[in-house]
């Protein structure tokens, strides 16, 4: 039942889960943010996050399709597993 940990000095999303709703506060989301985290799907990036890090969602088996906003200006290496639809909006 979890959602989030969020490093607020920051705005940056530190973990999640399959849960996780970002909220439009997060303006980044940190390396290896959902490590292993198995059973999310699917996830929409809010327009206010403008980079995510290394290896953010690269082992999330279960992740099948992520939409990203336009303003995502910096993608870290290897952020998103191969297979993964990506869907920029």
């Amino acid at each position: 039942n979890c959602n989030a940990i969020i490093e607020t000095t920051s705005n940056t999303l530190i973990a999640g889960c399959k849960n996780t709703i970002i909220p439009n506060s997060v303006t980044s989301i940190g390396d290896e943010a959902f490590r292993y985290c198995s059973g999310l799907i699917s996830i929409t990036i809010p327009s206010s996050v403008t980079s995510i890090g290394d290896y953010a969602f690269k082992y999330c088996s279960s992740l099948e399709s992520i939409t990203i906003p336009k303003s995502l200006t910096d993608i870290g290496e290897n952020a998103f597993p191969e297979n993964t639809k990506i869907i920029r909006k």
